[in-house]
């Protein structure tokens, strides 16, 4: 079957492109594949729970599936299911994967690796259900997004190396009015620091600092 633009890639950035070229061109056909069974971006709202219906609305044709192999010169994309799609532009919006901290304790019982794949995502959330205290590492959108999921169950305790969360993706009045929203939940922020090392008999228990300062926890997602 013939597109005239194939996106490869099921996250924010696959789904920003798919939905964005339909309403720009509507009479194009778009197809959007990818590997995961859900739709999930980097960032727990409410638009995540309903990414397949977006798609669907907008005329986004969706295959679940692995690409395995891209021909330039026949134009075509083979997935692992032995289907083979045509297509006259192709988006690759792949993204990239989680980064595992390189420190002591990061393989204990209890340290979750955050990911946008919803499928994982899932996993974390149910290990997380049986725990009262989460250290997450980096405020960036997944560790934001897990810090207001958690905020009202949870102490939550939000480790970042720079100066104000988000501030690779916004400008600092934004961050700061993100930070504030959650400190009023409860949720409290280490800025300017880093964890060094997390500890415990087989499972995490506390969490130290560059600082020094040291963290009781029962979980890490870093």
């Amino acid at each position: 079957m013939k597109y005239d633009t194939i996106v490869v890639g099921g996250g924010a950035g696959g789904l920003a492109a798919a939905l964005t070229l339909k309403s720009l061109r509507p009479e194009l056909g778009v197809l959007l594949i990818r590997k995961a069974r859900s739709q999930t971006i980097s960032c727990s709202l409410p638009f995540v729970a309903n990414a397949d219906e977006m798609l669907k609305s907008a005329g986004v044709d969706l295959v679940v599936d692995e690409v395995v192999e891209i021909d330039r010169a026949k134009k075509l994309v083979k997935t692992a299911g032995g289907r083979e799609f045509e297509y006259g532009k192709l988006v690759l919006a792949t993204g990239a994967g989680p980064v595992k901290l390189n420190i002591p304790g990061i393989d204990l019982e209890g340290v979750y690796t955050a990911s946008t794949e919803s499928d994982e995502i899932m996993v974390v959330h149910e290990s997380l259900g049986r725990v009262k205290k989460v250290v997450i590492v980096g405020a960036g959108y997944i560790g934001m997004g897990f810090a207001d999921e958690l905020a009202d169950s949870k102490e939550v305790h939000v480790v970042e190396v720079l100066d104000e969360v988000l501030a690779l993706a916004f400008d600092r009045e934004f961050g700061e009015l993100a930070r504030r929203r959650l400190e009023e939940r409860g949720v409290k922020f280490h800025l300017n620091a880093s964890v060094r090392e997390i500890r415990g008999k087989g499972r995490v228990e506390e969490v130290v600092l560059s600082t020094g300062e040291v963290i009781p926890a029962e979980a890490v997602l870093s």
